[in-house]
C-alpha cells in the first residue's frame, strides 16, 4: 500500500468483501502558510475584535484571499493571545451538501480542536432526517459544558467553515442557522463564502453579532501591492506601473499574482504593454493569464498540470499514478514553490488541492485540448482509490470515466458491506447515474439497487429488481458466478420477507442463501445468517436463533468486519432479552459497543452500526427502571441508525426511545416518538406496523387513556391463534388485548358502573383460561421475558376477577422469575391495579423485599389518590368529604392543563357536564379561576406535586 497517502492517520484498510472509508482529515487542517505571504494586521485586528459577536463573514468574489487571510490570522495572532487556541477548520466541497457529511466534519474538527468535548461529541452526527435540531442541541451543551472557563473573555473555540458557497442543501442552512443561534458564548463562528450564505444575517447585524469583510475590505490595497510584486514576487516595477496594474485588477488578489507569474522573466521592454493590456472582466483575464502562465511552464509540467486536472485532491501516489510519472512528489514541491496556485493541505506536504479556480480552468483546457484523455484520467484515478480502499471515490471517477459497467463491478460482492457499513444510501446514488435499463441488464447492479432499497425499507421495490438479476444471470456461462448472485438474491428476499412478517419464507430463503454462497462470501453469509437468527427468534426458536448468531459471530470475528461483529452480537443480545437475561443482553451490547469504539480509533468516525448496540441496552435499561440512561441510549441509537440507513433498526430505535420517555415521564414526546415510529414502519410492511403499533397502544393505557385502546380492540378482526408456535406480533397483540381488558375492568370497578358485569365477567374468565395456556406455550419456548409480561397479567385478571388468593399466588411466582435480573418496568407498566396488589402481597409476606422494592420504585412516579387520602390534614379531609370522586377526577385533569373539551373526551362527559362541575369545584375551593383552583387544591394536598402527572398518567385508566 502506498505510504504517502494516509487518511486521518491512518492508513486505509481493504481486505476481501470489506472496504473501511474515513473522514480526510486533510479537510479540517488548517493551511499552511507560504513564506511569499503579506501581512495584513488590519484585517487580522478586524477578526480578532469579532471574536466577541456570534459570526464572522468573508464574501467576496473569488480570489480575493479569503483562505489565505484566515490562515494567517490563526497562525499568526496567537502570539498576543488574539485568537483562542482552539481552532476547528473545515473546507468544504460539493460533496458536503449532504447534511450527514457535512455535520460529521464539522463535529470531527471541533472534536480535534477541543478533546474535552469527549467521545459522546463526535457520537453526535446528522443524518438525512429531520430532526437535526435535536443533534446540534446536544452539541450546543456539550461544547458550552466542555469549553467553561470563566477568566476567559472571548470564545475558547472557533470553527471556520471555508468556501461555504459550495453548500446549497437547505438543511444545511437551517441547520447551521440554528447553531448559530443558540451559540453558546465559548463558541465563534467564522465562515468564508463567494456569495452571501442564505443565513439571517439581516437581525444578526441588527443585534450587533455580526462581523463583516467584503471585497472592499480585502482588496490589496496600494501599499500591499507594492510589496507583493516587488518584494514579494521581486518584479522590480515602477510605482507608475504597479499603480496601473492596481487598477486593472482593483486589488484582486488572484489576478495580482497571474499577472505576476506571466511578468517574471518577461522582457523588461514588454513590460509595460503587457500591463496595459491587462484589462477586461475577471474571466477573460483568468483564461488569458492561464494561458500565459501555462505556455511559459516546461513540457513536462503543462502535462502534469493538465492530467492532474481531473483531482480534487492530489498526492504523490495518486498523480504518480493518473500522470504515468514517477517524480510526481518533487513536481508538487515545484508546484508549490513556484507559487503556482497549489495549496497544501497538511503540514507534512502530503496532500493538495489546485486552487479551485485554476482547477476549474485547467479541466477546461484539458477538455478543449485532449478531449480524448479525460476518461482514461478518470479511470486511473479510479483504480488508484480502489486499490487505497476509498471506494466511494473509486465509484466516483468511474462514473466521469463513462464506465459504468466497472463501477457495478467494484459494487459486486461488496454490496452488503456497503449496507451494514452505512454507505447504502450512497450505493443509491452512485447507480442513480445509471439508466434504469443498464441496471436491470446487469444483475450485480440490480442486487445494489435491491439491497440499498431493502435497507431503506422500501421493499416493494427490491422483488423487481431481484427478479431481473436472476433473468439476466440465468443466462450466464458460469455456473458459479449464477450460484453466487442466486446466494446473494436469496439472502436479500430472505431480509425483506422478514421484514414483511413471512417468517417461515424468511427462514427458508436464508437458509438457501447459506447452501448457495460460498465460503470466500463471508459477509453475505454473515448478512443470511443474521436474518435467519432473527426469524428464528421472532418465530419463538431461541436456541436456534442463538446457535445462527453465534455462528454468524465466529465468521465475522476480523477487524475489518466490526460492523457486521455489532449487529451479530446486538441481535444476540436481542435473544438474551426475551430469555429474560437482562444483565446478560446489557453485557453483550457494551461488548458490541467496544468494538464500535476500536473501529472509532482506527477509522477517526463512528461505526453508525452501534446504533443497533445502543437501542438494545437501552431497552434492557428501560426493563431495569434506569429511565435517564434508557433515554440517553436511546437517543444516540437514533442518531446513528439514522447515519446507517438501516429502515427497521431506526424503527426499533425510535420504539425504544419512545418507551424511555414515557418510564422518565416524558408523556408528550414519548407518544409523538412512538407514532413517528409507527408511521416509519408503515412505509415499511403492514406487519410491522401493526407490532408497533401494538407498543403505541400499550402506552396509552400506560398514559391512563383508555379510549384508543378500545377502539383498537374493537378493529381486530378476529384473536391471535396461540395454539401452534406464536410469533412475536401474536403474542404482542395478545397481551395488548389482555391488558386493555384489565384496564376496563379495572376502571369499571373504579367507577362502580353498573350493566354489562356478565358479559365482562366472562371475558376476565376466558382470558384467565388462554392466559395459562398461553403460559404454558411461552414458557416452554424459553421466553422468559414475554412470560413475567403474561404473568404480571393473569395476576391482575384474576384480581380483577376477584380471586385475590390465586392473584398473589401468581404474582409470587412471577417476581421469583423477575427478581434475579431485576425487572421492574413490567410490573411498573401496569399502574395502580398492580400497586394495590404489590401492597397486598407485602402486608400479606409474599416476596416482601420485592414487592417493596417495587413499591419504592412506584413512588418514584408519584402519590396515589388512596395514599395521599391517608395523609389528610383536617381541612383536606373536610374538603374531599364535600368534593365528589368526579369533581377530584375533573381537578386532576385540570392540573394536566387540559381543555374542557378534552377533559370531557377522558371522562366520556358532555362539556357543558365539565363546565358544571368546574363552577362547584370554584365554589368549594372559593376560587374564580383554572389556575387559582390547581393552586390552591396543592396547597391544601387534594392534588398531588407536578411529579404525579406521571403517576397519574402511567397508572390511572381514565379513558
Amino acid at each position: 500500500m502506498p505510504g504517502d497517502a494516509p487518511l486521518n492517520g491512518h492508513q486505509p484498510v481493504r481486505r476481501r468483501g470489506a472496504v473501511v472509508t474515513v473522514l480526510l482529515s486533510t479537510k479540517m487542517c488548517v493551511p499552511p502558510l507560504r513564506p511569499e505571504l503579506v501581512a495584513r494586521p488590519r484585517l487580522a485586528e478586524q477578526l480578532s475584535a469579532g471574536l466577541s459577536r456570534k459570526l464572522t463573514l468573508l464574501s467576496a468574489p473569488p480570489g480575493f484571499g479569503k483562505t489565505t487571510l484566515l490562515a494567517e490570522w490563526i497562525r499568526t495572532a496567537d502570539e498576543n493571545g488574539a485568537v483562542p487556541s482552539g481552532v476547528a477548520w473545515v473546507s468544504l466541497d460539493k460533496g458536503d451538501n449532504d447534511p450527514t457529511r457535512f455535520w460529521s466534519y464539522c463535529i470531527a474538527a471541533l472534536q480535534a480542536a477541543a478533546p474535552s468535548l469527549g467521545s459522546a461529541a463526535g457520537m453526535v452526527l446528522q443524518s438525512r432526517q429531520s430532526d437535526l435540531k435535536t443533534v446540534l442541541t446536544t452539541l450546543i451543551n456539550k461544547v458550552a459544558t466542555a469549553t467553561q472557563d470563566s477568566a476567559c473573555s472571548t470564545p475558547r473555540l472557533v470553527i471556520i467553515l471555508d468556501d461555504y458557497h459550495l453548500i446549497q442543501a437547505d438543511s444545511i442552512h437551517e441547520s447551521l442557522a440554528f447553531l448559530i443561534d443558540h451559540m453558546p458564548p465559548q463558541l465563534h463562528m467564522v465562515i468564508a463564502s463567494r456569495a452571501d450564505p442564505p443565513l439571517r444575517l439581516p437581525r444578526l447585524r441588527g443585534q450587533g453579532q455580526l462581523t463583516e469583510l467584503r471585497t472592499d475590505d480585502l482588496r490589496f490595497t496600494p501599499e500591499e501591492t507594492a510589496a507583493f510584486l516587488n518584494d514579494i514576487m521581486d518584479l522590480q516595477l515602477s510605482a507608475g506601473e504597479i499603480a496601473t496594474l492596481e487598477a486593472r485588477t482593483e486589488g484582486w488578489i488572484v489576478g495580482l499574482q497571474m499577472a505576476a507569474l506571466s511578468l517574471q522573466g518577461r522582457d523588461p521592454e514588454r513590460t509595460f504593454a503587457f500591463i496595459s493590456a491587462f484589462a477586461g472582466s475577471h474571466r477573460y483575464v483568468l483564461d488569458y493569464l492561464v494561458e500565459e502562465v501555462l505556455s511559459q511552464q516546461p513540457a513536462e509540467v503543462q502535462s502534469f498540470l493538465l492530467k492532474t486536472a481531473v483531482l480534487d485532491r492530489l498526492t504523490p501516489s495518486l498523480c504518480d499514478a493518473v500522470t504515468g510519472q514517477s517524480a510526481s512528489k518533487v513536481t508538487l514541491e515545484q508546484l508549490e514553490k513556484a507559487n503556482l496556485f497549489i495549496v497544501p493541505l497538511d503540514g507534512d506536504r502530503r496532500w493538495y488541492r489546485y486552487h479551485h479556480l485554476f482547477s476549474d480552468l485547467l479541466r477546461r483546457r484539458l477538455e478543449e485540448s485532449h478531449p480524448d484523455q479525460v476518461k482514461a484520467l478518470h479511470r486511473r484515478a479510479s483504480e488508484w482509490y480502489e486499490n487505497n480502499g476509498l471506494l466511494a471515490e473509486a465509484v466516483g471517477h468511474s462514473m466521469a470515466a463513462g464506465d459504468a459497467e466497472r463501477a457495478v463491478q467494484m459494487i459486486e460482492g461488496r454490496v452488503i458491506t456497503m449496507m451494514d457499513c452505512g454507505q447504502s444510501s450512497s450505493l443509491a446514488d452512485y447507480l442513480d447515474g445509471l439508466p434504469n435499463d443498464a441496471v436491470r441488464s446487469q444483475p450485480w447492479a440490480c442486487i445494489a439497487r435491491a439491497g440499498a432499497l431493502a435497507y431503506a425499507g422500501r421493499l416493494t421495490a427490491v422483488e423487481p429488481l431481484l427478479q431481473s438479476a436472476h433473468e439476466v444471470a440465468s443466462g450466464l456461462d458460469d455456473s458459479v458466478e449464477m450460484q453466487r448472485i442466486d446466494g446473494h438474491i436469496a439472502a436479500i428476499k430472505g431480509y425483506t420477507a422478514l421484514l414483511g412478517g413471512e417468517l417461515k419464507r424468511a427462514i427458508e430463503l436464508a437458509q438457501e442463501a447459506l447452501d448457495l454462497l460460498s465460503e470466500g462470501d463471508l459477509l453475505p453469509r454473515c448478512f443470511a445468517a443474521m436474518t435467519l437468527g432473527t426469524s428464528l427468534r421472532v418465530s419463538g426458536e431461541l436456541e436456534a436463533a442463538t446457535q445462527a448468531f453465534s455462528e454468524a459471530i465466529e465468521l465475522c470475528h476480523s477487524p475489518a468486519n466490526s460492523y457486521v461483529a455489532v449487529v451479530c452480537l446486538c441481535d444476540l443480545g436481542a435473544v438474551q432479552l426475551e430469555q429474560g437475561k437482562l444483565q446478560q443482553a446489557a453485557l453483550t451490547c457494551q461488548k458490541a459497543l467496544q468494538i464500535g469504539e476500536q473501529y472509532s480509533s482506527r477509522s477517526g468516525r463512528p461505526l453508525p452500526s452501534t446504533g443497533y448496540a445502543h437501542g438494545i441496552l437501552s431497552f434492557a435499561l428501560y426493563l431495569l427502571n434506569d429511565s435517564e440512561n434508557a433515554v440517553q441510549h436511546a437517543r444516540l441509537g437514533v442518531d446513528l441508525c439514522k447515519i446507517w440507513g438501516r429502515a427497521e433498526a431506526l424503527v426499533d430505535g425510535y420504539t425504544y426511545l419512545a418507551l424511555a420517555l414515557q418510564a422518565a415521564g416524558n408523556m408528550r414526546e414519548a407518544l409523538d416518538t412512538i407514532v413517528q415510529a409507527k408511521q416509519m414502519a408503515s412505509g415499511v410492511s403492514s406487519w410491522y406496523a401493526s407490532l408497533i403499533e401494538t407498543f403505541e397502544i400499550r402506552m396509552h393505557l400506560g398514559q391512563g387513556n383508555l379510549s384508543p385502546a378500545l377502539r383498537w380492540a374493537s378493529a381486530q378482526k378476529s384473536k391471535p391463534d396461540l395454539s401452534g408456535n406464536p410469533d412475536m406480533s401474536e403474542i404482542l397483540t395478545y397481551i395488548t388485548l389482555v391488558q386493555t381488558l384489565v384496564s376496563k375492568a379495572w376502571f369499571r370497578s373504579q367507577r362502580n358502573e353498573m350493566g354489562c358485569e356478565h358479559a365482562l365477567e366472562n371475558d376476565l374468565a376466558e382470558a384467565s383460561d388462554q392466559l395459562q395456556n398461553v403460559i404454558e406455550t411461552i414458557g416452554a419456548q424459553g421466553r422468559i421475558g414475554a412470560l413475567i409480561d403474561l404473568l404480571v397479567l393473569r395476576g391482575l385478571v384474576l384480581q380483577a376477577s376477584g380471586d385475590t388468593e390465586q392473584a398473589l399466588a401468581v404474582l409470587e411466582q412471577t417476581i421469583g422469575l423477575a427478581k434475579a435480573e431485576g425487572w421492574r418496568q413490567v410490573f411498573l407498566n401496569k399502574g395502580q391495579p398492580m400497586r394495590e396488589l404489590l401492597s397486598l402481597a407485602a402486608r400479606e409476606g409474599i416476596e416482601t423485599d420485592y414487592a417493596k422494592e417495587l413499591l419504592t420504585a412506584f413512588e418514584a412516579t408519584g402519590v396515589s389518590f388512596s395514599q395521599a387520602a391517608s395523609r389528610t390534614t383536617p381541612l383536606r379531609q373536610d374538603l374531599t368529604e364535600h368534593l365528589s370522586r368526579r369533581e377530584i377526577e375533573v381537578l386532576h385533569h385540570l392540573s394536566l392543563g387540559l381543555s374542557n373539551k378534552e377533559i370531557a373526551f377522558r371522562l366520556t362527559l358532555t362539556v357543558n357536564t365539565v363546565k358544571k362541575h368546574l363552577k362547584n369545584i370554584y365554589g368549594k375551593l372559593n376560587v374564580h379561576s383554572r389556575s387559582r383552583a390547581v393552586a390552591r387544591a396543592r396547597l391544601l394536598g387534594l392534588l398531588h406535586e407536578p411529579a404525579v402527572d406521571r403517576s397519574l398518567a402511567t397508572g390511572y385508566p381514565y379513558p
